[in-house]
């Protein structure tokens, strides 16, 4: 009798893999906002999309920002850039 692979618990384990490798990149996170400057704690922005494995965990993709720059940056990109002029480079490359 031939044995199915477990593609479920394959995705599973990948899925956990992911999650344990997102919470220790995140946890090298700075503690200033790139943005306002503001201290404490600040989550990374993704500048590509977090779905490309080979980026998803490299700073060089990353800004590291506090909630409320992160929130307003994915309310209005447009809005922030005028904001924080200096970050439009990042942003945009």
């Amino acid at each position: 009798m031939l044995l199915k692979p477990n593609y479920a618990k394959q995705r599973r384990q990948r899925k956990a893999e992911i999650k344990r490798l997102d919470r220790k990149f995140q946890s090298t996170s700075g503690d200033t906002c790139k943005a306002c400057k503001r201290h404490g704690q600040t989550v990374k922005h993704h500048l590509q999309k977090r779905r490309f494995q080979e980026t998803r965990w490299d700073d060089d993709n990353c800004l590291e920002l506090c909630y409320f720059c992160h929130t307003e940056l994915h309310m209005g990109q447009a809005k922030f850039i005028l904001k924080y002029p200096k970050l439009n480079e990042l942003i945009t490359r």
